[in-house]
């Protein structure tokens, strides 16, 4: 194995600890194209591997929680069922499972390996495995995340660095395609593809070959970039600097959906008409509560729908001088989406999925354990692995958070609050046919974080605007009008 990318890697986080721990955010998002590095040699960790995205995860978590002033807020919103709470309940009762379901059912249920490499069409029986003990820390790590990312939002200037941030990992996500794409280039990446799981790299379909860029495979990558266009979509207006947010987000955003569809993935296809479909549906929504007077609104909204009608018009013309230009990609869309369910991969991803939803009710509903069994769905994944108690957890924490009034206040907190709901559809999307465990990641922990944290900005903002109208109605004798325009903290 290489040293000298393990050492580069390291000697970023020592610079990006520097200052108050905003370097660790821009190296979190950078590292999550990294999917098949490891940032520990394998032989010192026995084989499991650790990415750069779950050791900066566990750095930047330990960097923000442990400071006096992340306690009170960390606290705070754990305790609180309407912010953390039911997502603590549920990482309890995964923990719980976890240690003591895989060796009290142990020989007595099927289950699919979550080490088992492709094309595995059969089940073993249930036993305690080191799988346990890692899928439960990525778990721990995700939900740290979530608290790391809570108590930054509160703090002045975050906001900003969590956007920016995100916006870079977009363009580290493009290069690493780009450069697998060139085979000179492509040679630069075999370094960092030390993984000991399964790498899929040279995979052709109808003779083109799957992006992968540093991930295992064409699905990990096309689900990644979908994974960056949703938020840069909906939150990405919010960033701050003008040139970033008019030039260079339009740019990035294009160029993940180009890569999304490079990869081949018919997740990742699902996921880009998904996401087309909710764009389209939040631009409406965006045109219906378009108020009098709010001219940059209106002039966003004008300047979106010229772009669509540029690009629509500009795909129709080259459809009429070149009719045959779409047959390549319309084949290749048939193959991997419309043809998907005769494909090998298709009935060992479905074998998964059954075999662990009998483990589910063969356990009586209690769960196999983090790690247990692997399932090709987000929602079986979850409820066979932490129990129908766990799902509900879960599940539960995710409708209350999309599905709860957000008080009538404008600003940064509501904007935010709105766009990580829209930008949670196409991700889920992508874990209904594709996830395999129940760990959510980074950017589930940033939603979560972000829709946590808002709601409670939103309603003291709230509060404040009514008391400030009802002390001017007071005081000019008029009615009361129930409203506030306050900011969030971390704007």
């Amino acid at each position: 194995m290489d040293l000298a990318p393990v050492l580069g890697f390291w000697a970023f986080v020592l610079l990006a600890l520097i200052g108050d721990g905003r370097g660790l955010v821009y190296l979190l998002f950078a590292s999550l194209p990294f999917g098949s590095f490891a940032v520990v040699p394998p032989a010192i960790t026995g084989g499991l591997t650790f990415s750069p995205a779950t050791m900066v995860s566990l750095i930047f978590s330990a960097r923000v929680l442990l400071t006096p002033q992340s306690l009170g807020v960390v606290r705070e919103a754990a305790y609180d069922f309407r912010r953390l709470g039911l997502l603590m309940l549920f990482w309890c009762t995964a923990v719980v499972v976890t240690l003591f379901a895989p060796r009290l059912f142990a020989g007595r249920v099927e289950v699919i390996e979550m080490r088992a490499t492709l094309l595995v069409l059969r089940s073993v029986a249930l036993q305690p495995t080191t799988q346990n003990i890692t899928q439960l820390c990525y778990l721990t790590v995700s939900v740290g995340t979530t608290l790391a990312f809570a108590s930054a939002l509160s703090r002045p200037g975050w906001w900003k660095t969590i956007l920016q941030a995100m916006l870079l990992g977009g363009v580290v996500t493009i290069v690493t395609g780009l450069m697998d794409m060139a085979p000179p280039l492509s040679a630069v990446l075999a370094p960092f593809r030390t993984a000991t799981y399964a790498l899929l790299t040279d995979v052709e379909v109808m003779g083109v070959k799957r992006l992968v860029g540093l991930m295992p495979e064409a699905s990990a990558y096309g689900a990644l970039c979908v994974g960056f266009v949703a938020p840069l979509h909906f939150l990405g207006p919010l960033i701050q600097d003008s040139w970033l947010r008019e030039r260079v987000r339009p740019v990035v955003v294009l160029g993940l959906v180009a890569m999304a569809a490079l990869s081949t993935s018919s997740a990742a296809f699902v996921a880009l008409a998904v996401f087309t479909a909710i764009a389209v549906l939040e631009w409406g929504w965006r045109l219906l509560n378009a108020q009098t007077g709010r001219t940059a609104d209106l002039a966003r909204l004008g300047r979106e729908a010229w772009f669509g009608l540029i690009v629509g018009c500009a795909g129709v013309l080259a459809l009429i001088v070149n009719p045959d230009i779409a047959r390549p990609g319309l084949e290749m869309l048939d193959q991997m989406v419309f043809q998907k369910t005769a494909s090998s991969s298709f009935a060992e991803r479905s074998m998964w999925t059954a075999v662990s939803w009998h483990a589910l009710w063969q356990t009586y509903g209690v769960g196999v354990g983090l790690g247990g069994t692997r399932a090709s769905n987000a929602f079986v994944a979850i409820a066979s692995n932490t129990g129908v108690l766990g799902a509900t957890f879960f599940y539960g924490f995710v409708l209350w958070h999309l599905l709860r009034p957000l008080p009538r206040a404008l600003g940064p907190a509501r904007s935010a609050a709105t766009g990580a709901r829209w930008a949670l559809a196409p991700g889920f999307t992508v874990g209904l046919l594709v996830g395999t465990s129940a760990n959510f990641g980074v950017m589930g922990a940033l939603y979560f974080a972000i829709l946590a944290m808002a709601v409670p900005a939103l309603a003291r903002s709230a509060a404040r605007g009514r008391q400030l109208t009802d002390l001017r109605a007071y005081r000019q004798g008029g009615s009361r009008d129930s409203g506030g325009s306050g900011t969030w903290v971390a704007s």
